[in-house]
């Protein structure tokens, strides 16, 4: 996969996020890149962890998670990557259907 000076960022960033919070990076990679220089989905090689990475309008690259409701997935900006795979409604997870 070839990858952008962006996204090397993105992931570099999103490395050092993981090592402060106590994650161990080789145990995670790219699952996919779903908007080119914007957006990364990460995935734990252990299990099915996932979490996304967004790069923001002014360059800030930040954690998202997403809530289902009704069907209907929303992207929303967490705190931290913890907070990201926390609250994550995908497979299962935290799922309402309200």
């Amino acid at each position: 996969m070839m990858i952008s000076e962006i996204e090397e960022e993105m992931e570099r960033a999103t490395f050092e996020m993981l090592k402060l919070e106590g994650f161990n990076p080789d145990h995670w990679r790219i699952k996919e890149i779903p908007i080119d220089d914007q957006l990364m989905t990460f995935q734990n090689l252990n299990d099915d962890t996932e979490f996304t990475i967004m790069c923001e309008d002014d360059g800030t690259i930040s954690p998202y998670y997403t809530t289902i409701r009704n069907g209907c997935g929303t992207d929303n900006k967490a705190k931290s990557i913890i907070e990201a795979i926390e609250l994550s409604d995908w497979y299962g997870r935290n799922e309402n259907t309200k």
